[in-house]
């Protein structure tokens, strides 16, 4: 639904926006809350401020902008309290042997106003742009996969004095700040895994080890290793690319799922890497040969060589695909990109809020809220799930609509409209 009225609501949303009453000290706060997560639901083609109101029947904008901007509420114990809430019921608590995937997300950003915005690698674009990244953790415990932290990144350009600027972070260090955020809430994950603009890191990956965290991570292909012996003296020093291509490179065959119909290979080499010590280095190509392979990918980790095998390595590097999934999610349905505010602390509000909003979705499907109520086949999905809410949505509005038919013209009149 394009328009939102509150007090039509499905009456599950009142119920989990209770979940977080105790965050505010205002009814005006309480009501901004619900007035923005019923947005970020709407189908709105953007979901900024200005649309949002303008969706919501009896909505300001100067208050919601109000909640968004300079409200005091803490955005950093709204998404504690949705974490506790998730760990509160037992189809919901994340499960011991959880897998933290560690990722960023980049978006265009024109302009210099906005906290962070600059000149940097964008990946959704797979060039450098003016724009923002994000820094989020998201975990997976082969049931339950939920978004974790997130932490705007901000660019060298976009600060006073650039790198010498103290509010400068790089994106490894703001990972290790979100992995401890994580440790400190008792989570221990068996397994870290990122792609390569953090595997590439010994000294992020130094870091983890400290903590005695395990991780599988992607490397590039000019990574520059020693191989050969035993000893790291007598080892010769190679690309991963040029030890994929040696003739002692054994290639197996296997399956990433049941659902997978192509097949994949992998090897596996006991590789020295400077500042970390043996590591296992694990190669996927999409044929029985390095000669007829066109995709490659290098992966390592430290979990015991003498235990793991290739298989598992490339098995446990395949479910970062769940934080991809979630990002199409939030971009495609919840607003992630488009918000309407300029300061860190109110984009920070946006994203976390976001979070609140995928996380009913999530908290519904696994309780089993929304298949009794309004589906008849299987929710599988997430998507599936929003769908199922968003018939309940429209249906409570089309009642409303019915005994309040001047209200909902005044406002459609508002808006320069006639409903006629």
């Amino acid at each position: 639904m394009k328009h939102q009225v509150i007090e039509a609501m499905p009456p599950c949303f009142e119920s989990w926006c209770q979940k977080f009453d105790s965050l505010f000290t205002r009814k005006s706060q309480k009501k901004g809350f619900r007035t923005y997560l019923a947005g970020l639901f709407g189908d709105a083609h953007r979901k900024n401020l200005a649309q949002i109101t303008q969706g919501t029947v009896d909505g300001s904008y100067n208050q919601i902008r109000h909640f968004l901007n300079d409200s005091p509420w803490s955005e950093l114990a709204m998404n504690e309290e949705r974490l506790d809430i998730m760990m509160s019921r037992r189809q919901t608590k994340i499960g011991k042997n959880c897998t933290i995937m560690l990722d960023d997300s980049g978006h265009r950003k024109s302009g210099h106003e906005t906290d962070g915005a600059g000149r940097q690698y964008i990946g959704e674009i797979g060039k450098v742009d003016q724009g923002m990244s994000m820094v989020t953790t998201h975990l997976y415990d082969g049931v339950r996969n939920i978004p974790l932290d997130v932490e705007i990144y901000k660019s060298a350009e976009s600060l006073e004095g650039g790198k010498e600027n103290p509010k400068y972070i790089k994106k490894p260090d703001l990972a290790l700040l979100l992995i401890d955020r994580c440790l400190g809430r008792g989570i221990k994950p068996a397994n870290i895994v990122m792609d390569a603009g953090y595997g590439n890191n010994n000294k992020l990956l130094k870091q983890l080890e400290e903590r005695g965290l395990r991780y599988v991570v992607s490397i590039s292909s000019d990574r520059v290793v020693k191989y050969g012996a035993s000893d790291e003296h007598e080892s010769d020093k190679y690309s991963v690319s040029e030890l994929a291509a040696l003739p002692d490179t054994k290639w197996s065959e296997i399956s990433l799922s049941e659902n997978e119909k192509k097949p994949i290979w992998v090897a596996k080499k006991l590789v020295y890497v400077p500042r970390l010590g043996w590591r296992t280095l694990a190669i996927r190509i999409n044929a029985s040969s390095w000669e007829e392979a066109t995709d490659v990918y290098y992966f390592l980790t430290n979990a015991d060589p003498k235990t793991v095998n290739s298989e598992w390595v490339v098995k446990t590097y395949a479910i970062r695909n769940w934080i991809e999934v979630f990002y199409r999610e939030v971009k495609g349905w919840l607003g992630w990109k488009e918000y309407q505010v300029r300061s860190e602390k109110s984009i920070r509000r946006h994203l976390i809020l976001v979070f609140v909003a995928y996380t009913f979705i999530r908290w519904h499907l696994l309780t089993g809220g929304f298949q009794r109520q309004w589906a008849t086949k299987k929710l599988k999905t997430w998507v599936d799930a929003l769908e199922a809410f968003k018939t309940g949505v429209m249906s409570r509005f089309l009642a409303w609509w019915r005994d309040h038919e001047d209200v909902f013209a005044s406002h459609i009149a508002s808006l320069g409209y006639v409903l006629a």
